[in-house]
């Protein structure tokens, strides 16, 4: 009976032994860092903002902690999706190419903030303007429709 149990057990010690190697490699392999994406989207929208970059608010979407991405052996690449002004809410696609491809697409809002001409009151139709009239305020660009002025000089 000893010597059934002896066996069944080393044949089960086996069993397991084998099902845990592929765990055990699946779990060396090197992944992506939520870390690396970010400071890769980052980057990229600070460098296409340009000199506006100390006037800009850029927060990125979390990444869910379930995302398992291969690490790439190159750097990543990045690009924003469709066109225009990199301003209020963007995608950013994320993509390696090496050893194995894949592609990722990380949200952000970006948000511009700078001086603009605005009225201390209202002003009635065909008033010269002076400065007693206007003046500066700091404001989030984002989200204006029309043109606006960043001088007092243009408007007066």
């Amino acid at each position: 009976m000893k010597t059934i149990i002896k066996v069944a057990c080393s044949r089960l010690l086996a069993l397991l032994t084998a099902l845990a190697m592929p765990l055990a490699t699946h779990s060396a392999e090197q992944l992506q860092s939520h870390e690396s994406i970010e400071k890769a989207v980052y980057q990229h929208i600070s460098q296409h903002i340009g000199d506006n970059a100390a006037n800009v608010k850029i927060t990125l979407n979390p990444i869910d902690n379930r995302l398992r991405l291969r690490q790439c052996h190159e750097p990543l690449e990045t690009t924003v999706r469709g066109v225009g002004e990199l301003r209020g809410r963007i995608a950013v696609a994320v993509k390696c190419n090496s050893p194995k491809s894949w592609k990722f697409y990380l949200g952000a809002t970006v948000r511009l903030f700078d001086n603009i001409v605005v009225a201390k009151q209202g002003i009635p139709r065909g008033t010269v303007l002076s400065d007693n009239d206007i003046h500066l305020q700091y404001t989030e660009l984002t989200q204006l429709r029309q043109g606006y002025y960043q001088r007092i000089d243009d408007v007066i």
